[in-house]
């Protein structure tokens, strides 16, 4: 594949628009994957991945980053999925690492993580090579009378007892340092939390212009009942009519927003698979129409002879 780039597949595309990646940044994480592509196909080892470019140890825990992002084939990557992988893990918080390796060792999806499922847990992320420090803490740790944790313990244990988890931060930090720079993810972070602030701003604006709106509405209908008299003398009766006009809190509004959103992202997934099953019909039409019209040259050609 050289030293260029690769054309965008949906995996760089999704990346870049996840993280607002421009083409510079692209050619930046393409450099790092070049690394490893010994061969120059367009494909690096999962083990040369975390042993030689984030410098880790690969274990049950790396390899769960790539099963999030469906990856294909679990020992080798190719760029989308290294770069979507990489993006995906290192803009996680705290929050979201912890709800990673929970669900990762919620074996059962049960909710739990009982004290056998947190010791392999344990041995996994240290690879099986746990110092003093974490045997002890792992020791101290007071689980429940049924031996079980759920998250908001698990949540604790990592308050309580950080160095037990350290290894799945020292990953995103690693990952982090080896691909781009800390400096590189620091700003990308910066700019995705004020373009989340701005997005939150934007929302709570359109949400109370959108409640004020309705509200005026109710109102007129109110005013229009009561008469403009008493509406405006006798104020405190305008709460009789509440339940014909019913007021709406800005919860039950957000909830129908929620609602209106869902149903449109159902009727544009609908429109999507309507218009890839029309383009399969063309395209096996095409197929049968061209292979018919092959028949018919050969009929005519052996005609001939």
């Amino acid at each position: 594949m050289g030293n260029s780039a690769p054309v965008a597949d949906d995996r760089v595309q999704r990346a870049a628009e996840m993280v607002k990646l421009n083409v510079s940044d692209i050619k930046g994480f393409w450099n790092v994957f070049r690394k490893c592509d010994y061969d120059r196909i367009g494909i690096v080892a999962t083990e040369d991945f975390f042993t030689k470019i984030v410098q880790e140890g690969r274990n049950m825990f790396g390899n769960a980053i790539f099963e999030l992002i469906d990856a294909e084939d679990p020992d080798k990557l190719e760029f989308g999925e290294f770069l979507q992988g990489v993006v995906t893990y290192c803009c996680f918080d705290e929050l979201e690492i912890l709800q990673f390796c929970f669900f990762i060792f919620d074996r059962e999806k049960n909710g739990y993580i009982d004290q056998d499922e947190l010791k392999f847990f344990v041995d996994v992320l240290h690879n099986e090579q746990q110092v003093a420090n974490v045997r002890t803490a792992f020791q101290s740790i007071k689980f429940q009378t049924d031996g079980k944790f759920d998250f908001p313990e698990f949540q604790k244990l990592n308050k309580d007892f950080p160095t037990v988890l350290y290894p799945a931060f020292r990953m995103q930090q690693n990952m982090m340092l080896n691909i781009m720079g800390e400096d590189w993810w620091r700003q990308k972070k910066l700019m995705l939390t004020l373009d989340k602030e701005d997005q939150r701003s934007a929302h709570a604006r359109m949400m109370r212009r959108e409640f004020n709106n309705r509200e005026r509405t109710r109102q007129k209908q109110i005013r229009h009942d009561m008469g403009p008299v008493k509406y405006y003398l006798q104020p405190s009766k305008r709460s009789m009519f509440d339940e014909k006009y019913p007021p709406m809190s800005m919860e039950e509004l957000e909830l129908i927003k929620a609602k209106e959103r869902e149903k449109l992202e159902e009727e544009l997934i609908r429109k999507q698979k309507e218009e890839e099953k029309r383009l399969e019909k063309e395209l096996t039409q095409n197929t049968e129409d061209n292979s018919s019209g092959k028949r018919k040259t050969r009929r005519l050609d052996s005609d001939a002879g």
